[in-house]
């Protein structure tokens, strides 16, 4: 049985995995103020049981008790204050069945999100592998997520930072639908291949509403349907990935062309701002001995609309 409790405190505007400031400032003399503050406290668990040699049952749980709070002001004018305290709670149970040539995944995730009118969501989940000889296979799977927590996309000008609200009993959940279809095999001297296809429907995403950068008032008890117009999404695409773990010389090469697209309730559809059509990734590294390694990246990307 695995435990984890932790304690976390983020002061982040930025959307990256370490974060040293809490506020940021635009504009000379008339500022603009934004200040982001997540607290998260957290726990979860996770269980295994060993049914049979070709089966195994897996159950777990996470629990976070959130405090966020962000803030926006220009000059000395508070333009909005948005406090949100809610609780998250998931639980999930998955089974792992290996029959002969076979590796099927079955999972579901109950989740309960207590500041929402719907506070009970279900999310299924089937993964099917087909194994061909001794080095290939084929996959496909389905899966529904939700997501309780995003960060804000502002669709009329490009942010520098992201910051992150949570969703309350004014706004609906956000949710994806995904399906994906894989083949991987071994190649010579010790190089994975793999190959996927996926396609994504992405429901309730939200976005600035067009006027909220153009009011100079404090708004009474907020709450995010006053700063946010839901958007829905498409996302389609496919990767290749070359991968050689072994050797002196080893890293990995990968493409992907995709498209996102999105739509604000009966406007026309558009390009989200992080639809990215071709990228790719090459890494090499060398090992020159049991002391020294030398590694470079190499990253080409076009079309990042803004």
């Amino acid at each position: 049985f695995k435990q984890k409790t932790a304690y976390e405190i983020y002061q982040c505007d930025w959307s990256s995995d370490v974060c040293s400031s809490d506020l940021t400032e635009f504009g000379g003399d008339d500022l603009i103020h934004e200040k982001d503050v997540i607290k998260d406290i957290s726990t979860k668990g996770d269980l295994t049981y060993y049914y049979s040699d070709d089966t195994e049952i897996k159950f777990g749980y996470e629990y976070k008790n959130l405090d966020i709070s962000y803030r926006s002001w220009f000059g000395e004018d508070e333009q909005f204050r948005l406090i949100q305290k809610p609780n998250y709670l998931g639980l999930y149970t998955q089974v792992n069945w290996r029959p002969q040539r076979w590796v099927i995944a079955a999972g579901l995730r109950l989740n309960y999100y207590d500041i929402q009118r719907e506070k009970y969501h279900l999310a299924p989940r089937l993964s099917v592998k087909r194994l061909l000889g001794e080095w290939s296979a084929l996959t496909v799977s389905i899966n529904r997520y939700y997501q309780f927590i995003y960060s804000i996309n502002d669709e009329f000008s490009m942010r520098v930072i992201n910051s992150w609200v949570a969703q309350d009993s004014t706004i609906n959940t956000s949710y994806a639908n995904e399906l994906l279809s894989g083949f991987s095999t071994k190649l010579p001297y010790a190089i994975d291949l793999s190959i996927e296809v996926y396609y994504k429907q992405l429901y309730n995403l939200y976005v600035f509403r067009n006027d909220i950068v153009s009011f100079d008032m404090e708004i009474l008890e907020p709450k995010a349907s006053d700063f946010f117009d839901k958007t829905d999404a498409e996302a389609a695409g496919y990767e290749i990935l070359l991968r050689r773990d072994m050797g002196k010389i080893n890293g990995m090469l990968s493409y992907t062309h995709s498209w996102v697209i999105k739509q604000i309730a009966n406007e026309p559809r558009y390009w989200a701002n992080w639809d990215r059509r071709h990228n790719m990734k090459l890494v090499l590294n060398w090992r020159l001995n049991k002391k020294w390694d030398f590694g470079t990246t190499f990253n080409w990307y076009t079309r990042l609309p803004y």
